[in-house]
């Protein structure tokens, strides 16, 4: 009986000490694992504030850059634009500043406006044409007829005078013709000098023309000698006859010339060709008791 009874109790007391021993080590483990996660949470709380002020302030600055190269590139893009209208602004009024009094000429759906030279000691007028389909091939007669009359001007000085103006003789939508005449008197010269130059344009073919294109010079300088449709103008015709039969040994050497008549043929051209009306006008050079050159109209 001693002995169930020691058992039982050996039992019981093994049972104790078993249930002890596990209840502790639980209680251990989960001391153990709530320190683990506050000691994580304080170093995350602690860490997590340091990462994020060092990141913000990078970004703060990296934004204020870009803000600032936006209004840089807004404030040059202003600029630019108030440049170019200024510009602008300013070659209108320079076009008004230089418009000639005689105004506008308009006829054939185009118009030329005569505008003054400035900065040089001369009084020069010269055309400009406008309103053309061709833009590109008005800029180019524009720009041609205006670097033609400007030529040498600067070398004049304010002691000299020098003086010239254009007529539109013909204007319609097949043809512009325009006559330029002038005169200079150098300091300390005996006498002025007359000079006078045209330009022709063909508005059909959109080019730059002269008598050999226009009319046959052949026929014209057999005319001439013989005097056959020719009216002089501000000359009688005994001065004009004399001075072709001084100045051309036979009708070969004055068709040879009439060829190199008008820029459309030579850069450097014989003499000068218009149209008035219908009416073909030659400008020959001639000497100065003539008036330095002189008008011929024929008949063709």
């Amino acid at each position: 009986m001693k002995k169930i009874m020691y058992g039982i109790c050996l039992a019981a007391c093994t049972s104790l000490l078993l249930w002890g021993c596990g209840g502790g080590g639980s209680e251990t483990a989960a001391e153990t694992a709530g320190e683990t996660q506050e000691v994580m949470t304080e170093e995350t709380a602690n860490t997590a504030p340091e990462e994020t002020a060092e990141t913000l302030p990078a970004q703060e600055d990296t934004e204020a850059e870009t803000e600032s190269v936006q209004d840089a590139e807004m404030e040059e893009s202003s600029e630019t634009a108030a440049t170019e209208a200024q510009m602008e602004e300013d070659q209108e009024t320079a076009a008004e500043e230089t418009a000639s009094d005689t105004g506008t000429v308009t006829a054939g759906g185009y118009s030329v406006t005569g505008y003054k030279a400035e900065n040089v000691n001369a009084d020069i007028e010269y055309p400009q044409i406008e309103g053309l389909a061709d833009a590109e091939i008005q800029n180019q007669w524009n720009q041609m007829m205006k670097e033609r009359m400007l030529a040498g001007a600067d070398e004049y000085t304010a002691d000299d005078s020098y003086q010239l103006g254009y007529e539109v003789t013909r204007q319609d939508e097949k043809m512009l013709s325009i006559l330029v005449q002038g005169y200079s008197m150098l300091a300390g010269a005996a006498h002025p000098s007359n000079f006078c130059m045209t330009f022709n344009f063909d508005l059909e073919n959109m080019e730059l023309t002269g008598l050999s294109q226009m009319a046959d010079v052949e026929e014209i300088s057999r005319r001439l000698m013989d005097w056959e449709g020719c009216t002089p103008i501000d000359l009688t015709e005994t001065d004009v006859r004399d001075y072709l039969a001084m100045a051309f040994t036979d009708q070969s050497a004055l068709a040879e010339a009439l060829t190199a008549y008008d820029f459309a043929s030579n850069d450097y051209p014989a003499g000068y060709s218009f149209y008035r009306g219908d009416q073909l006008t030659l400008c020959m050079e001639a000497p100065h008791a003539l008036g330095d050159y002189v008008f011929i109209e024929i008949d063709v």
